[in-house]
C-alpha cells in the first residue's frame, strides 16, 4: 500500500510523528512519500498517485489555528475545493495534535478531517486527538498499531479484488472506517451514539460512576532507602538504586518526562533575578540554570520544558479536606486492578520504588487544573449533602454542559470544587480516584535567551505553577528541565545575506536574545545583512527588558536597527508593534523584496493577531501566507 504522508508543524513534533510514520510503513513493506502541507500544490494529494492512502499529522497551533505552513493548505481546502467528489473516495486517516492546556483543542486537525470527508474522501479510520497536556503517546502509538492493521486489511482486500472478489476492498474502507462513525457517532443511525436511533440517553443522566482501575499499596517503610533529594545516579538516569528507594518529588518528575522520552535532567539553580520593578503590572523574573555535564544540548530559538510539583501547603491542604491528612507520611506504590501498564505520569510510583502518598499528589496530577467529569462523579458519591451530589452530578450530565463549561472556563481546581461544595468527604478508595481521574500535571515551556551548552537562562512572567515555583527558588535548588527542539523557529545561519525581521512583546523578547547572542558570537562583520527589532512593551524603563544589552548589540552591529513601541504612555506616544510595521510599511516590503526573513514572538490573542493583521494589510494575505509555506515568516506564539 502506498502512503502520502503529509504533516502540518510549528514546533516540529507534527514533523517527528510523520517522519516515525514513514520509517515504519517502509519497514512493513508499505511506499511512503512526507510532505509537508506547505508543499501541497506539488504534492499530488488530491489523487496523482492511484491507490494512495493520505495520512495527514495536523498540529493545532495558537487560537485554534492551522500551523503557519498548513496556513494555504487549509485555505485552499476551504475556498477554492469545492466539488463533494473531488477526492473520488480516496482514503484517509488524520491524527491530530494538540493540548487541553490551550482553547480550542486540537480544532484544526478535526476540521481536517471533516473537510476531507466533505470533499468525497473516504474516512479510513476515525480522526485520533493527542493531548500534549497528558502525553501525545498514549493517543500516538495506539493510531500507529491500528494504522498498520488497517492497511493490512486493504492489502488483503485488494489482493482479493485482483483475484475476482469485486468490491472487497471497498467493503473493507465501510466497516473499519465509516462504519464506525455510523455505529457510535452523531448521525441517525441504530448505534450507541448521540443520534435519534436506540441508545439514546435523557440529557438530565449523569455520567455513570467510573469503576476503580488503581490500587495504593501500602509498604512497609523498613525495606527502603529514604532520599529527599535527587541523588547523581537519579540526575544522570532516573534510574533507581539496588535498594528499593522512597522516591523524591525531584525522582518522580525526572521519572515521568523520562518515560515520555523527554530527554529530561536534573538542572540546578544558579540564580533567579526580577527584571521589572516592583510596582509593576507584570512580575518578570530571569532564572539562569547550569545543566548537568551529559545533556543534549539545545540550539537559539529552542525552548525548554520545566517540570514542577504542586506546592506543599497545597497537596497538604487538599488531604486534609479530604480527611487523609494521617495517610500523607505513608510509602506507597501504584498498580492496575487488570495488572495493565500505568499511564505515563503515574508510572514512577509503579515499580519496586515507593513514595510518600503527598509526594505521589505532589509529583503526579495538577491540582489547579479543573476536574474532570469522572472525578467529578467520584465527588458526587462522597458528599454527604444530597444537593451538593445532585449539583456535581448534574455537571456531568448533558444538561450541565454549559455550566461545566463555565467551570473549566473559571479554571477551578480541585480546591475550589471542595470549597464550593463542603459536604464532600472523603472517596471511596481514598486518593486513588484523584490520582486516576484528575488530569496530569503538564510542563510548562519557556524560550532559552542563551545559547549556551553549560547553562540556560530562561525569561518569564510570573503568572502560573512552574513560574511561581521558579521566582521563589534559591541558588542550588534542583529543577527538572528538558530541551524541546524548535526546528522551525531557528534564525539564520550566520553566514546568511538576507536581512531579517525580528518582532517581539513582553517576554517575546526571549528567542530573539538567543538569536543576537548566536549571531554576536559568530562574529558580524560589515558584509552581515542588517537584522531589525520592533519590540514592544508597557512603558520605558524596567519593562524594557535587556535594554542595556540591546543597546551594546545595537552599537557593535549584530543589531542594526531597534524599533520601540510603548503601549501604556501618553496617548500621543502610545503605539503597540502593530502600529510601528504600519508607520514603516515601505521598509517592511522593501525588507521583503530583499529576501528577508519575518519572526513574530507573542501573545497569540493580541500581539501576534494584531501583527497578523497588520503584515496582511502591508504585504497581501496571500502573500504572507507564501511566505510562511516557504518558511519565511515564522511566528513562535502563546495562549
Amino acid at each position: 500500500m502506498k502512503l502520502l504522508i503529509m504533516f502540518g508543524s510549528q514546533t516540529g513534533t507534527a514533523t517527528s510523528v510523520a517522519n516515525h510514520v514513514a520509517e515504519i510503513a517502509e519497514e512493513k513493506g508499505h511506499g511512503a512519500r512526507v510532505v509537508s502541507m506547505a508543499d501541497f500544490a506539488r504534492s499530488g494529494w488530491d489523487g496523482a498517485v492511484e491507490n494512495e492512502v493520505l495520512i495527514a499529522v495536523a498540529a493545532t497551533h495558537g487560537e485554534g489555528e492551522p500551523p503557519d505552513a498548513a496556513y494555504r493548505f487549509w485555505r485552499h481546502l476551504r475556498r477554492k475545493v469545492t466539488d463533494e467528489q473531488h477526492l473520488a473516495g480516496k482514503r484517509y486517516a488524520v491524527l491530530a495534535l494538540g493540548s487541553t492546556d490551550h482553547n480550542h483543542f486540537c480544532k484544526f486537525g478535526i476540521g481536517l478531517d471533516k473537510r476531507l470527508a466533505a470533499i468525497g474522501g473516504a474516512r479510513l479510520a476515525p480522526v485520533a486527538t493527542a493531548d500534549d497536556a497528558t502525553g501525545l503517546e498514549a493517543v500516538v502509538e495506539p493510531w500507529k498499531a491500528a494504522l498498520w492493521d488497517l492497511l493490512a486489511d486493504l492489502d488483503q482486500a485488494a489482493s482479493a479484488a485482483d483475484a475476482g472478489a469485486g468490491d472487497a476492498g471497498a467493503s473493507v474502507a465501510e466497516d473499519k472506517g465509516k462504519g464506525k462513525d455510523k455505529g457510535k457517532g452523531k448521525g441517525k443511525g441504530k448505534g450507541k451514539g448521540k443520534g435519534k436511533g436506540k441508545g439514546k440517553k435523557d440529557s438530565s443522566t449523569p455520567m455513570e460512576l467510573p469503576v476503580p482501575r488503581l490500587n495504593l499499596v501500602t509498604m512497609p517503610c523498613e525495606t527502603f532507602e529514604v532520599s529527599d533529594e535527587a541523588t547523581p545516579e537519579t540526575q544522570a538516569s532516573g534510574s533507581a538504586s539496588a535498594t528499593p528507594r522512597v522516591l523524591s518529588v525531584v525522582d518522580a518528575l525526572h521519572r515521568h518526562r523520562e518515560a515520555q522520552g523527554k530527554q529530561p535532567m536534573v538542572a540546578e539553580i544558579a540564580d533567579v533575578a526580577q527584571v521589572t520593578h516592583d510596582e509593576a503590572e507584570k512580575q518578570v523574573c530571569v532564572a539562569r540554570l547550569v545543566l548537568p555535564d551529559e545533556q543534549p544540548g539545545y540550539e537559539p530559538g529552542d525552548a525548554f520544558g520545566v517540570a514542577v510539583p504542586n506546592p506543599s501547603a497545597n497537596v497538604a491542604a487538599v488531604l486534609e479536606r479530604l480527611g487523609l491528612t494521617a495517610e500523607a507520611e505513608t510509602i506507597v506504590r501504584i498498580e492496575t486492578v487488570d495488572g495493565s501498564a500505568l499511564p505515563d505520569h503515574l508510572a514512577p510510583f509503579g515499580g519496586e520504588d515507593g513514595a510518600r502518598l503527598a509526594d505521589v499528589l505532589a509529583a503526579s496530577v495538577a491540582l489547579s487544573a479543573p476536574p474532570t467529569k469522572k472525578l467529578l462523579r467520584v465527588l458526587a458519591e462522597a458528599a454527604s449533602d444530597p444537593a451538593d451530589a445532585a449539583a456535581l452530578l448534574r455537571l456531568t450530565s448533558r444538561d450541565g454542559a454549559a455550566d461545566y463549561r463555565e467551570l473549566v472556563k473559571a479554571g477551578l481546581g480541585i480546591s475550589g470544587v471542595l470549597e464550593q461544595y463542603p459536604s464532600i468527604g472523603t472517596p471511596r478508595g481514598g486518593v486513588a480516584p484523584l490520582l486516576e481521574h484528575m488530569h496530569p500535571l503538564a510542563p510548562r515551556y519557556y524560550s532559552a535567551t542563551t545559547a549556551d551548552d553549560t547553562s540556560v537562562e530562561l525569561c518569564f512572567t510570573v503568572v502560573g505553577l512552574a513560574t511561581k515555583h521558579m521566582a521563589g527558588s534559591s541558588a542550588g535548588d534542583p529543577l527538572v528541565v528538558f530541551p524541546r527542539p524548535s526546528p522551525a523557529f531557528r534564525p539564520p545561519p550566520a553566514s546568511a545575506t538576507h536581512p531579517v525581521l525580528l518582532i517581539a512583546a513582553g517576554t517575546g523578547i526571549a528567542p530573539f536574545m538567543s538569536f543576537l547572542r548566536a549571531r554576536e558570537a559568530a562574529g558580524v562583520d560589515g558584509t552581515a545583512a542588517a537584522w531589525w527589532l520592533v519590540y514592544g512593551v508597557r512603558r520605558p524603563g524596567p519593562e524594557e527588558l535587556y535594554r542595556e544589552e540591546l543597546a551594546a548589540l545595537l552599537e557593535r552591529g549584530a543589531l542594526g536597527q531597534l524599533t520601540m513601541a510603548y503601549s501604556r504612555v501618553d496617548e500621543q506616544d502610545r503605539a503597540y508593534v502593530q502600529d510601528k510595521l504600519r508607520a514603516a510599511a515601505d521598509s517592511v516590503r522593501a525588507l521583503v523584496a530583499d529576501g528577508g526573513v519575518i519572526y513574530v514572538c507573542g501573545d497569540a490573542r493580541t500581539m501576534a493577531a494584531g501583527v497578523q493583521a497588520a503584515l496582511d494589510d502591508i504585504l497581501g494575505a496571500e502573500a504572507l501566507a507564501a511566505l510562511a509555506a516557504d518558511g519565511r515568516y515564522k511566528r513562535d506564539v502563546w495562549l
